[in-house]
């Protein structure tokens, strides 16, 4: 039988599973304190014949063996970013990088907070929500263990206010000084890209990306990822496990030569977070450097979004979709893949 699990941030829907179920996971599905409530499901029923993952390109968990990860979201994503009419990159290298942060969620404060830590300066951002307050509990163990300097001025930060004020892209310019509550500028991330955030991206070297996953070792694509590439952006994943290099497995280029990603493989959270940035502080601090290399990469730079578009890349998320059962696929094409968002 097939079942559909929606996942704890929309909805848990699914209690139980039989040896001959096909099971679709429509969105993240790990709680904020770590668990898997997928395992859960499992370890008080029975482990079904598959499970598909619409969100993820990979996992670290125990049911890895039945997991197809086919980023059904991603390829969603590339078919209605295709769609638009395709204008050149206006870009003029102002920052060195930049960030977007809509609903909150502890990476994001997380990121927030590392910046301050660094005392990165020369960057621009998008930041849906005014109240940044952060509860590091769950942080804090890993903090203990982490390979990070000044472990206690680290930790102040955690536990204090932030400097970062709230900044919505609207009509392509920022608004400042607002008071906002996650949000929301539209169903259609593409729509929002061509009409708002390209302006965000196109101005800046570098996007640090923080993808829709939380501590656990886990790799997503989402337009987060895409975005920046259609902006002709060098990719820095914050946070995120094995991000670079399942990116470059899609056909990708992830910019080894100028971008340090040995932070992807590090088994603590916070050390993902610190050396994606630590190691790649000349890209974020040196604007004469940023502007410099990304007019030297801009060949590299045209092809990475020339893919991004192309139906070569559509047709390799395709055949990962494909190596689940018919009836997910046929779930997946009839209500998500070609029908818009399965939420509206």
């Amino acid at each position: 039988m097939l079942k559909v699990y929606q996942g704890p941030r929309i909805l848990n829907d699914c209690t139980a599973f039989e040896a001959d179920d096909d099971v679709i996971i429509m969105d993240e599905w790990f709680l904020h304190n770590g668990e898997d409530p997928v395992k859960t499901i499992i370890d008080k029923s029975t482990t079904p014949r598959s499970i598909t993952s619409e969100h993820y390109a990979g996992i670290d968990c125990t049911y890895s063996h039945i997991l197809n990860p086919a980023s059904v979201f991603f390829y969603h994503e590339v078919v209605e970013f295709s769609k638009i009419t395709q204008e050149p990159v206006l870009y003029n290298t102002e920052y060195c990088f930049s960030f977007m942060l809509n609903r909150k969620r502890l990476p994001r404060l997380m990121l927030i907070r590392m910046i301050e830590f660094l005392d990165f300066q020369n960057y621009n951002y998008s930041l849906c929500f005014s109240n940044t307050e952060f509860n590091a509990q769950q942080i804090l163990p890993q903090l203990e263990q982490a390979d990070i300097p000044n472990k206690q001025h680290f930790k102040n930060i955690l536990l204090g206010t932030t400097r970062l004020s709230p900044r919505l892209w609207l009509n392509g310019a920022p608004t400042k000084n607002l008071t906002v509550d996650n949000f929301d500028y539209g169903d259609r991330n593409s729509d929002t890209y061509y009409n708002t955030m390209q302006y965000l991206f196109n101005d800046s070297a570098v996007a640090v990306i923080v993808e829709t996953v939380g501590t656990e070792p886990a790799t997503v694509f989402t337009e987060k990822s895409l975005m920046p590439v259609l902006s002709l952006n060098f990719p820095i994943w914050f946070g995120g496990w094995n991000q670079a290099s399942a990116f470059r497995d899609l056909g990708f280029d992830v910019f080894d030569d100028i971008i340090d990603h040995s932070y992807e493989k590090k088994h603590n959270y916070l050390e993902r977070c610190f050396y994606s940035l630590k190691n790649n502080q000349k890209l974020l601090t040196d604007i004469t450097y940023a502007q410099s290399i990304r007019s030297e990469m801009l060949d590299r730079l045209c092809k990475n979004k020339e893919y991004a578009l192309s139906y070569e890349l559509r047709e390799r998320l395709h055949s990962k979709l494909s190596q689940s059962s018919v009836d997910v696929v046929d779930w997946f094409e009839n209500n998500f893949v070609f029908n818009g968002y399965y939420w509206t």
